[in-house]
């Protein structure tokens, strides 16, 4: 099975697999000091947006949402209803190409990425020179996540996927 029709088969019960509201006060900690004032979020993998509210509460002035699934992206406009600080897309995000963002955020999405060397080119290539990369993988049954920021000009240095796999396993648990 490929990577949108599983998304696409598990889009309605996405919300009640992790304790999105403890993951969504980590990601939003981090992206808050992401860049002063005004800060562009790409949020790569964005599923059905449950953790919109919480970047937009911690500094956020636009996310911009992209995910593969059909699904995922209808039910985070249905939560989402019209809020012009919120754009959704249903891409792949290697096709993606609107640059200018201060930081990309990715939740339980990197290892469902075939092309990961790819994926990381093309967020270096989304973000603006200060921005950062903040990946959160889970690593357990449990819902137990780690998560690592790359600043941009890092990206470069870690375009091997076995870089990342390495710093994940270093990383300080959430």
């Amino acid at each position: 099975m490929q990577a949108k029709e599983y998304f696409d088969d598990i889009a309605e019960c996405w919300d009640n697999e992790f304790e999105f509201h403890i993951v969504a006060r980590n990601t939003a900690a981090l992206v808050s000091g992401a860049a002063s004032g005004a800060c562009d979020i790409l949020d790569v993998g964005c599923g059905t947006g449950e953790m919109f509210t919480s970047l937009l509460d911690a500094g956020a002035s636009e996310i911009t949402g992209v995910d593969l699934s059909e699904k995922m992206i209808q039910y985070a406009e249905g939560k989402i209803g019209f809020d012009p600080r919120i754009s959704l897309h249903c891409c792949d995000i290697l096709d993606f190409e609107e640059p200018g963002y201060d930081a990309a955020v990715m939740f339980d999405a990197y290892q469902y990425m075939p092309d990961k060397s790819a994926l990381i080119g093309k967020i270096h290539s989304l973000l603006r020179p200060k921005g950062a990369l903040r990946l959160h993988s889970v690593l357990d049954a449990k819902g137990s996540t780690h998560t690592m920021c790359l600043p941009r000009q890092g990206l470069q240095l870690h375009c091997d996927p076995r870089q990342i796999k390495k710093r994940l396993g270093t990383l300080v648990r959430c």
